[in-house]
């Protein structure tokens, strides 16, 4: 179904600035959010604004392959966050996974998808993962040293 809804809201920028946020499935376009711009040099401001308008846009995914493309047709840069429903099983890690490597060496960032700094701000604290696995393949054989890093410490 094609989401004709447009939500006008506020972020920080020139009041003549805007985000027009598209998102296409396969080409067909399922959500357009538009945001106008508020000047405000006040982080504080900013925060309270963010709340009021930054809601979570979840979209369901039609099973199968898909061409997934957000484009800001609009003039103010923008960060976003979709949740498309029914493309993970229960059991699967709520993980982000991304690397950098070759076939000696990997550098790796593992992030809780929950763990985000506006989730944070709002006070919703992570789920738990209890156990996850992630294999990285093109190694070559051999014993490697491991560092982990706690970004928090």
């Amino acid at each position: 179904m094609v989401a004709t809804e447009r939500e006008t809201r506020c972020i920080a920028g020139p009041a003549t600035a805007f985000v027009c946020l598209q998102v296409r499935i396969d080409g067909k376009l399922v959500k357009e959010i538009k945001y106008s711009g508020c000047p405000t040099d006040d982080w504080t401001t900013l925060c309270k604004q963010s709340r009021k308008i930054c809601v979570p846009i979840a979209i369901d995914l039609p099973k199968g392959s898909r061409r997934i493309v957000l484009e800001n047709h609009g003039t103010l840069p923008m960060s976003a966050s979709i949740d498309f429903r029914n493309y993970l099983k229960n059991n699967v890690a709520n993980l982000r996974v991304l690397g950098l490597g070759n076939d000696s060496r990997a550098y790796l960032w593992i992030q809780n998808r929950d763990n985000t700094w506006w989730r944070n701000g709002l006070g919703k604290r992570p789920r738990t993962i209890k156990q996850a696995t992630v294999t990285l393949t093109g190694m070559r054989s051999g014993s490697y040293a491991l560092e982990w890093w706690d970004t928090y410490k």
